[in-house]
């Protein structure tokens, strides 16, 4: 049996103090990372059957068959998988919850252990440098990630505009 994440281990935002957001949500089926090169392989897939064959219907046939195969392999394996991360932010920690069929970590980190933090709002993630290691984030939207950018800015003392 899969280790996961309860619903009551997500706690509210009962106040300003602490921002806390969960990744993925039930509604997502593909990730943007995941768009951005599921485009760049199918263009490239459709360049090269193109330029062997030089036929476009085999080219387009080509590109949707790898789709179409990307799409089952991805739903098998997320299914199977079952991944979930809660990102918790207070002024002073944050803590990662991640749960996937492979088992529960759970990292917590002082605000003031973070090194630098790097953010894409193209494609909703980024990573945090703390002092022993590195850790990714994701976003489900734009307005998760305004929102943690702002917090940390606000909370942590090293990151604040001059």
């Amino acid at each position: 049996m899969t280790p996961s994440l309860k619903k009551k281990s997500v706690p509210k935002e009962s106040s300003n103090t602490n921002h806390t957001w969960s990744y993925p949500t039930k509604n997502q089926f593909w990730h943007r990372m995941e768009c951005w090169w599921v485009a760049i392989i199918s263009i490239l897939l459709f360049m090269l059957s193109y330029v062997t064959n030089h036929k476009i219907s085999n080219s387009i046939l080509y590109v949707l068959l790898y789709i179409g195969l990307y799409m089952v392999i991805s739903a098998i394996v997320k299914t199977i998988r079952n991944a979930q991360h809660i990102y918790t932010i207070s002024p002073t920690h944050m803590e990662i919850k991640r749960s996937s069929c492979f088992g529960l970590t759970n990292d917590k980190f002082k605000l003031t252990d973070i090194k630098r933090h790097k953010l894409s709002s193209t494609l909703l993630a980024g990573t945090i440098h703390t002092k022993k290691t590195r850790h990714p984030l994701y976003f489900n939207t734009k307005d998760e990630l305004k929102k943690y950018e702002q917090f940390i800015v606000k909370h942590h003392s090293k990151l604040k505009k001059k």
